[in-house]
């Protein structure tokens, strides 16, 4: 009976073109920001561009991601490290920035020494509660210590309720049906409501390293992207059979049709599998239909989003890291976010609008000078 109630509620909200407040603004999640198949009453004020976070000598900013609170606000997480390399020091931190472009000082946490944490996924639940998966390693890792870290790899989670956004230590209970080292990958989870259960799911894009002879050679062709799912608001994740499964998937980002229980989510990742590697790939599920972009990209994680009945990918559109664009999926079109260098990059719908966070600068695509906010119309 719970479950035809939960249907029943399902339709009628989505008839009648609002829901209950929610998640990050994201999809049918609970969030007012929620933009589902052209049913925004009317075009709001665009936002205010942002810099988010400046690099320094010692303070490198990596690897962003972007969720939005049920307040309207913005959260930008990112890698903070000491250096550019990937094995360097790294922590998390975030700021929040308004709607109008003001941006909050910096939090940082959790703070170690000794221990790298990485690829920040946040995900903000319908009751306010926010998750925060990322990767957690030994530091100083270079040359032979390399393998080892990957063995040393480990998933932490942090939640913190928005009233404080004060982060504690979070423990869920995960289970997986795959082998080798499971990284977070850097981009935004979603909980968004189902049919089959009241507390709805929560979905966190993950990726397996292939079991490879030489892991400090990789070709990255045995990696497989996964998708973890919870039906209990986080308190355990499992690996269902959703997204890709295929090999040669690696860093992924999702997002999901409107009606997505009874459609497809959407998943754009790297992808290793063809004679030209690092093109990116998007698959829908279920059916596991493969559509390749087939522009040349580089080895950056590009981000996934759906605005008005439209998805959106984002990425870099050309052979190094420099002019990333946004891709309406449905009609081809590309609108450029920056002709100069560019890395990685996610997005959110928000009020109407497609916020792009992404890594920039002006002198150099691998100089990662900032990290900047960009506010797109829909295409």
């Amino acid at each position: 009976m719970k479950y035809l109630i939960a249907l029943i509620l399902s339709i009628f909200f989505l008839g009648c073109g609002s829901m209950p407040s929610g998640l990050d603004g994201s999809l049918p999640t609970l969030d007012s920001g929620s933009e589902r198949n052209g049913d925004s009453p009317q075009q709001a004020v665009q936002p205010t561009d942002a810099v988010v976070f400046t690099s320094t000598d010692v303070a490198v900013y990596r690897l962003p991601s972007i969720v939005r609170l049920l307040d309207g606000r913005i959260m930008v997480f990112a890698e903070k490290r000491d250096a550019i390399p990937d094995n360097s020091h790294a922590d998390i931190v975030y700021k929040v920035v308004g709607t109008d472009g003001e941006v909050s000082a910096e939090m940082t946490f959790p703070q170690s020494s000794t221990r790298i944490h990485s690829n920040p996924q946040p995900i903000v639940l319908p009751n306010g509660e926010i998750l925060l998966f990322y990767n957690n390693r030994k530091a100083n890792t270079s040359g032979p210590e390399l393998c080892r870290r990957e063995a040393d790899l480990k998933r932490y989670a942090m939640k913190a309720s928005q009233a404080d956004l004060h982060f504690t230590l979070y423990k869920p209970k995960w289970s997986v049906n795959n082998t080798g080292p499971q990284l977070i990958s850097p981009t935004q989870g979603y909980w968004v409501p189902h049919p089959d259960s009241a507390q709805g799911r929560i979905y966190a894009p993950t990726f397996f390293l292939g079991n490879e002879t030489d892991c400090k050679a990789r070709t990255h062709r045995l990696d497989r992207a996964q998708i973890m799912v919870s039906r209990d608001m986080g308190e355990s994740f499992t690996a269902d059979a959703v997204g890709q499964n295929i090999n040669g998937t690696n860093e992924t980002s999702i997002t999901f049709d409107p009606d997505f229980y009874l459609g497809h989510i959407y998943q754009h990742s790297r992808y290793y599998g063809d004679e030209v590697f690092h093109r990116l790939v998007t698959i829908t599920s279920p059916g596991f239909v493969s559509d390749q972009i087939t522009e040349a990209a580089p080895l950056v994680h590009g981000g996934s989003t759906m605005l008005n009945g439209a998805v959106y990918f984002s990425y870099p559109n050309a052979t190094t890291r420099k002019n990333l664009v946004v891709m309406n999926k449905d009609t081809g079109v590309m609108v450029n976010v920056t002709n100069g260098p560019a890395g990685y990059s996610n997005m959110i719908p928000v009020d109407g609008f497609i916020a792009v966070v992404y890594e920039t600068g002006e002198k150099d695509p691998l100089a990662y000078e900032e990290i900047r906010l960009k506010y797109l119309g829909a295409f």
